[in-house]
């Protein structure tokens, strides 16, 4: 789609150069919701569902882009064993295919490392891995003590991957991908901002409501293997 023709929904008086911003992807927001929202209402599923679907277009990729970085950065936790730390927005999910195991994949879009608190890399310290990447749902490994996770576009999902290299078929060229995965939070971040003209000396803190009923809106569900 033509940027030109998107719609993208922000405050009135919001610059055209910032609107633009979005719809070439280069800046994002993903969905939240503030401590004093959830303390008026008694719904809190209806709060997280609507925070979701109206923000989620915010953070959703509007535009084809080049996976360049991805590659320089994932091949340094490769070469270390060690596991990559990220956070993105739920995009899609992929049909059941040999490829993925038959299990589906589920697409990332602003996929960022998560390195120090949930609230800096929300808002604050952005590194951004890649545009999009997908992650088989056969490769995630454990997501909790619940016995099954539902997951929803423009769900906020957090995780750590360990990183798999694969070559592709028509040039065998070298890429890394994300391998066993361990999800750690998926649903909407609630954020406890501090009261307007107070003298914050912490960054406020962010819990991601994972348990919020998504009705009929969810695209994925896994579940552990039942031996």
């Amino acid at each position: 789609m033509n940027s030109e023709e998107l719609e993208i929904n922000l405050p009135a008086g919001t610059s055209s150069e910032i609107v633009d911003e979005y719809k070439a992807d280069t800046k994002w927001m993903y969905p939240y919701i503030s401590n004093d929202e959830l303390c008026k209402t008694h719904d809190i599923s209806q709060i997280c569902n609507e925070e979701r679907r109206r923000r989620m277009h915010l953070a959703i990729n509007h535009q084809m882009h080049p996976s360049n970085y991805r590659d320089f950065l994932l091949k340094k936790y490769f070469d270390s064993h060690m596991p990559i730390k990220w956070l993105a927005l739920v995009a899609d999910v992929s049909m059941p295919t040999a490829a993925n195991h038959y299990t589906g994949s589920i697409l990332l879009n602003h996929l960022v490392e998560h390195k120090k608190s949930l609230f800096q890399t929300l808002f604050i310290e952005t590194n951004q891995i890649d545009y999009h990447m997908w992650l088989q749902i056969s490769r995630i490994k454990y997501f909790g003590e619940a016995d099954s996770l539902q997951i929803a576009v423009g769900d906020v999902i957090v995780g750590h991957s360990w990183i798999k290299k694969y070559f592709k078929e028509e040039d065998h060229s070298c890429h890394y991908g994300l391998g066993k995965t361990i999800i750690t939070d998926c649903g909407i971040p609630a954020v406890g901002f501090p009261p307007t003209n107070s003298i914050a000396i912490d960054l406020p803190q962010v819990k991601i409501i994972s348990n919020y009923n998504r009705h009929d809106d969810y695209i994925a569900e896994i579940s552990y293997p039942d031996y």
